[in-house]
């Protein structure tokens, strides 16, 4: 990876592990010319470009890209590159789809463990 960036992400590693998304400045080399790569797959929430990184803790670093040139970086905590039950947890706690598909299955499971019991009555 670019010094520039490992730099950068080094000075906002505690920012970073706490969840929070920081502005990518301007003066950073582009994440193509970088050695961040684009991701296989990655959940649209308006950007136009994703550029990846991972790291030896199991996490990766995570750039979205926008159309307007801004870039906005987080920190995934599990680096669905790897593996198949990595990807499926980061799928799952990570992302907005897969949180959602969580709380619909709890409330499904919830819903049939009611109804069970009322049937026993």
């Amino acid at each position: 990876m670019n010094p520039y960036w490992q730099s950068w992400i080094s000075a906002n590693w505690s920012a970073l592990s706490a969840g929070q998304k920081l502005r990518v400045p301007s003066w950073l080399p582009h994440p193509s010319r970088s050695g961040l790569e684009r991701p296989p797959l990655a959940e649209p929430v308006g950007q136009a470009e994703d550029w990846v990184v991972s790291y030896m803790d199991g996490s990766r670093i995570h750039v979205h890209e926008y159309s307007n040139g801004s870039m906005i970086v987080h920190r995934d905590e599990t680096d669905p590159k790897r593996g198949p039950m990595e990807a499926m947890w980061h799928w799952l706690t990570e992302s907005t789809s897969g949180k959602t598909t969580l709380a619909v299955a709890g409330i499904i499971v919830a819903a049939k463990a009611v109804s069970a019991l009322s049937d026993e009555d």
